[in-house]
């Protein structure tokens, strides 16, 4: 290749950059030399041939001007280069709290990997951008926020790598266990970490607070079966809290739907109970909305949510058969459970919503048909 040699398709730990190989532009041919093909630039960088095409059509789509084909060899074009990095102001002030946010609240290490970005960003910024990134005015001061949990650089990186990890835990009662889990997912919630994870002692998706594990120790990689992956455990989790929250808050906090809900919940109610009992019943209803941050602010913002997390779903949502292969599983009833009853004639606009996902839709009427 000529000009400036990318390393197409490399990876930490593949190729030259965890091997050692000399870089691309040490072996660059001399003028006049025919261009490498994709065998030849795949064995040098440790990749497939597959992914270095792939890498070759990602790279045009970006704008750097990759000449040839396959079967002839590839060069970028003498005048090449990548495209100048840039950023808008919010996006800077993203990347800058982000960081931050980061170097505060997470491990040494990540802290440190979330410093360096910041410094390659500024470094790759032109002149009259960098001080506006080393000057937003967003800040997570460190000396008000505890120290990161003692576990939470090896359990972060057991969950990235997909390791089996045993850990040593005390629940906030005091009750001591030892687990064995796979960690799936790791949730920061402004000031406690939490580890979502498969339990191999309860046979099920829990949640472990980072800060109340005592000692935890790294295994092989655990394997990878169906009804325990970091989709399943979204599943659940999406089916126990959130899907939930917004079936109940359809039926008893929306002010379109409550009286369809009155009448069918009390309709049979004697007239005397009916003027009392349904509207306490309710206060005590949107009491607990407003405290799990579902109501709290307001019916607009609740119902917004509800939207993202419906594309979400339609996104995700099976092609052909169910969340996990061609048999209907238990993710599979949990989320039906849950979206059905949105689809009632009590939650008319909730109804319209589902339906104008075609994918998810399908889904659900297969589930429909297959529990009849």
């Amino acid at each position: 290749m000529s000009a400036t040699c990318l390393p197409l398709g490399a990876k930490a730990g593949r190729g030259h950059h965890g091997s050692q190989r000399p870089p691309l532009r040490a072996r660059r041919p001399p003028p006049g030399a025919p261009r490498p093909r994709a065998d030849e630039l795949s064995t040098a960088l440790g990749v497939s041939v597959r992914t270095l095409y792939r890498d070759v059509a990602a790279l045009r789509a970006m704008g750097v001007p990759v000449d040839g084909a396959a079967g002839v060899g590839y060069r970028l074009a003498s005048e090449g280069d990548l495209p100048a990095v840039a950023f808008t102001g919010a996006e800077l002030e993203a990347l800058a709290l982000g960081a931050r946010l980061v170097a505060t609240w997470a491990d040494p290490d990540l802290a440190a990997a979330a410093r360096s970005a910041v410094a390659r960003i500024e470094a790759a910024l032109p002149q009259a951008l960098r001080s506006v990134l080393m000057d937003v005015p967003l800040y997570a001061p460190s000396w008000r926020a505890p120290e990161p949990p003692a576990a939470l650089g090896l359990v972060r990186q057991a969950t990235v790598a997909g390791l089996w990890l045993d850990v040593e835990y005390v629940d906030l009662r005091g009750v001591r266990s030892t687990r064995r889990v796979r960690p799936l997912s790791l949730h920061f919630w402004g000031q406690v970490w939490t580890l979502g994870a498969w339990c191999e002692l309860r046979q099920g998706f829990r949640a472990f607070r980072v800060d109340l594990i005592e000692a935890a120790t790294q295994g092989p990689p655990f394997p990878v079966e169906p009804g325990r992956g970091r989709e399943d455990l979204f599943r659940h989790y999406l089916a126990d809290t959130a899907l939930n929250g917004f079936l109940v808050a359809a039926r008893w906090a929306d002010e379109d739907n409550w009286p369809r809900t009155e009448a069918a919940y009390f309709g049979a109610m004697p007239t005397p109970l009916r003027w009392i009992l349904p509207g306490r019943l309710r206060a005590g209803v949107l009491k607990i909305l407003v405290a799990r941050d579902i109501w709290r602010a307001g019916p607009a913002a609740c119902w917004a949510r509800y939207e993202q997390l419906l594309d979400s779903l339609d996104a995700r949502a099976p092609l052909d058969g169910f969340w996990i292969g061609p048999k209907l599983g238990v993710a599979d009833v949990a989320l039906f459970a849950q979206l059905h009853g949105l689809r009632t004639r009590v939650t008319p606009g909730q109804r319209a919503s589902i339906a104008a996902r075609p994918r998810l839709s399908a889904w659900l009427d297969r589930v429909d048909a297959a529990t009849a």
